[in-house]
């Protein structure tokens, strides 16, 4: 039984090791590692991630979404993730981590996915890396414009480029608030096993304006759907969007304000673009989490799939 144990804790060591070049490269220079901040789910509506969300306190979570982007966004962004289809190979779509083991993205875009094919990968530097953390979806929670997928291990607390965003209070209204989103270029590297190394591979942030109804209906010249808010580009210039990307907003913190229901590569089209808006969801979403208020999930470890490739089939 001493030798089993002995061989486990070795086991980890070498693992720790092997990741310490990739947490130590210039891709990864995030600042100090924080430890876990706790297992006791907050029981607060504000944060179903049982932990602290949002960025982490200390010199890269100053986000400005009036700046333009450059390929160091990815660290002002944790929460955001890479969604594939494990069948195909291929990008489907952007999502946000709300806990280490549950990302939120649009039904739309995983709709030709079957659940157990799922494939969800956080702390992507450039999508055209080959070794990158992930975790295989256990199952799906959807209704007609969200989808809650849950994760089969959470995503370990170790690694601070990975970390929840919290969610907003039903009453928040972000109307004219300067908020932000972020996409990668849709026609650079569709699959995890491509070589291309562009910098349109890497996650890209724009500074978004919430419209009002009546300005968002002069300009598309439709009615807004219940439960639904309107973005544009700040700096007009280009929209690159991925579908299920987080449209970030800040109250008192960094929150999910809504969810992109649809897809924009870079080019130079201002149009407003539709989110769902989380604060109507938020209902839905405590009805689908509450189990995992008290589990045992909480408790993140670092797992050895942390340290693997993803082996996505192309």
């Amino acid at each position: 039984m001493k030798n089993i144990k002995k061989l486990w804790i070795f086991a980890f060591i070498v693992f720790v090791a092997a990741d310490v070049d990739v947490l130590n490269s210039p891709d990864y220079d995030f600042g100090s590692i924080e430890e876990p901040t706790g297992t006791d789910p907050l029981k607060n509506f504000n944060d179903w991630s049982g932990f602290e969300c949002g960025p982490r306190q200390n010199s890269f979570t100053n986000l400005n979404f009036s700046a333009k982007s450059d390929t160091n966004t990815f660290k002002f962004h944790p929460w955001t993730v890479a969604i594939y289809s494990n069948e195909s190979g291929k990008f489907v779509a952007a999502g946000t981590l709300i806990r280490y083991d549950v990302a939120v993205t649009s039904s739309k875009g995983i709709e030709n996915v079957p659940d157990d094919q799922l494939v969800v990968k956080a702390g992507i530097v450039n999508r055209s890396e080959r070794n990158q953390l992930y975790r295989n979806a256990r199952n799906v929670s959807r209704n007609a414009e969200l989808s809650l997928i849950h994760l089969t291990t959470p995503f370990a607390m170790l690694f601070p480029h990975v970390r929840p965003i919290c969610l907003p209070l039903q009453e928040d209204v972000f109307t004219e608030r300067s908020c932000g989103t972020v996409g990668w270029h849709l026609n650079s590297t569709n699959t995890m096993d491509g070589s291309t190394n562009n910098e349109t591979a890497f996650l890209w942030q724009r500074p978004y304006v919430v419209m009002g109804n009546e300005d968002c209906l002069t300009e598309l010249n439709e009615t807004i759907a219940n439960k639904r808010i309107c973005s544009t580009d700040k700096l007009n210039e280009f929209t690159p969007l991925n579908i299920g990307a987080g449209l970030v907003c800040k109250t008192e913190k960094f929150v999910l304000a809504g969810v992109s229901l649809s897809n924009s590569d870079w080019v130079k089209e201002n149009k407003p673009t539709f989110f769902a808006n989380v604060p109507d969801y938020l209902l839905w979403i405590e009805s689908e989490l509450k189990p995992y208020l008290e589990a045992s999930s909480n408790n993140s470890l670092l797992s050895t799939q942390d340290f693997e490739e993803s082996n996505l089939t192309p």
